[in-house]
């Protein structure tokens, strides 16, 4: 068995003696380095860089996997939700390894204070324009230190205050306007009978709209408050959990985009060159294929960490071969998202964040069944590969390393790196 898998790594691979800074970067940065640094890779005759899509890439004129035309807006979407579930991926983790008393968490409470410390005014109008005014202020600071989006937050903010405190923040907002033109109203009567206040007019317009909407708005400001301010104290106190329930949304998004598909187009990336190669066509309808996309997921989100390692909006243009004038205005937001860490102690936590959540907080999960090791899940993903390809030719990549083996990563083609080496010399040269 030892001279068949030294036989197996000797066909795969190619050794380079002459390696760019460039691509020595790109050998720390492989999905083998990162799986490799948990202990589980090392003599791996099978790439792990991959990337699944609900919809089947097409050949451009120069031979080039491309997103088809009628797949565009599905492509842009789906990049988001690639890219949003390895930030969050790695932002909760990092928020994990925070002591409370850290700067950043003392960051995150100072905050917040003033969003949590005002209190709910006596008019039923008073209570509706604080709440929304505390709900965009938790919203903006959240945003800014989730390096996120204000959709996928706002959305996060509106769904845990109905869900959890029984309050629609969106009516409250959509009414908002429309009160303050009626207190004008009513202030204007009011002053005509000499008594005008903005309490008393505020009061007449609540009692107006408790008739009309029900007593669970007029609630708000008295039973509801507590509901309110647990919510609110909650998405402060923490930043973790709501990280980790913005991974598991992204990570459910994901899901039902291949649930809506019905299929999957399963491609290998050349890590050198950080495209899709040849695709593994896996057409069963992904909603009976649970134990698939809960095999792959941790794989997209290393494969994701190779190709964006520098910048996230980059790594998804190369990765859907997007021109620099072609790039989507909702990868935007992408380009503040912290860089991911490529460390032990980093990889390990998000690969079991990563089994937890899709176990416990998506429909393809089953709600408490005990992660696969590491090397059970290298093992079944090189049985996933085998069965689509058991000729093991892997669209042609190759196992390029240096002398001692000790960074690698799967490419076609490594061009010349002699040219590039003096290239690179020269570029020092002359700064």
């Amino acid at each position: 068995k030892e001279e068949e898998r030294k036989e197996k790594l000797m066909r795969c691979t190619e050794e380079l003696s002459v390696i760019s800074h460039q691509t020595q970067l790109k050998f720390k940065r492989s999905t083998w380095m990162q799986w490799n640094d948990m202990l589980v890779a090392k003599d791996a005759t099978f790439p792990t860089n991959c990337i699944a899509l609900p919809f089947k890439l097409e050949r451009d004129e120069a031979n080039r996997l491309v997103i088809p035309a009628t797949a565009k807006v599905l492509s842009h979407r789906f990049g988001t939700l690639l890219a949003t579930v390895s930030h969050y991926t790695g932002l909760a983790c990092e928020l994990a390894g925070l002591s409370e008393k850290s700067p950043e968490m003392e960051k995150i409470s100072e905050g917040l204070k003033p969003a949590v410390n005002s209190t709910i005014q006596p008019t039923v109008i008073d209570a509706c324009d604080q709440l929304v005014k505390q709900s965009l202020d938790i919203e903006n600071f959240l945003c800014e230190w989730m390096e996120s989006s204000s959709a996928e937050v706002g959305d996060f903010v509106r769904d845990a205050m109905r869900e959890l405190a029984g309050v629609d923040l969106e009516m409250f907002k959509k009414m908002l306007p429309k009160i303050y033109e009626a207190e004008k109203v009513v202030m204007s009567l009011l002053s005509t009978a000499g008594t005008a206040n903005a309490h008393s007019c505020r009061a007449v317009i609540g009692e107006e709209l408790g008739r009309v909407i029900g007593k669970d708005f007029s609630d708000l400001r008295i039973t509801r408050k507590k509901d309110v301010d647990m919510v609110l104290c909650r998405l402060i106190e923490d930043p973790v959990g709501v990280a980790k329930e913005l991974l598991a949304r992204s990570i459910s998004e994901l899901v039902d985009s291949f649930a809506k598909s019905g299929r999957m187009y399963f491609y290998l990336v050349d890590e050198h060159a950080g495209v899709p190669v040849d695709f593994l066509l896996y057409n069963k309808k992904t909603k009976t294929n649970a134990e698939t996309l809960k095999l792959l997921i941790p794989f997209l989100h290393f494969s994701m960490k190779t190709a964006c390692a520098t910048n996230y909006v980059s790594g998804l243009s190369q990765l859907f071969s997007i021109g620099e004038n072609e790039v989507p205005t909702e990868w935007a937001a992408m380009g503040k998202y912290r860089a991911l860490s490529f460390d032990k102690n980093s990889n390990v936590m998000e690969l079991f964040l990563l089994q937890e959540t899709v176990e416990n907080y998506t429909m393809i999960g089953t709600n408490g069944e005990k992660p696969l090791s590491r090397t059970s899940l290298l093992a079944l993903f090189e049985n996933f590969l085998i069965s689509k390809d058991q000729s093991r030719a892997f669209a042609g990549l190759k196992r390029v390393c240096g002398k001692d083996e000790n960074f690698l990563l799967w490419a076609r083609n490594v061009p010349n790196e002699h040219e590039q080496l003096l290239r690179e010399e020269e570029i020092n040269d002359l700064s």
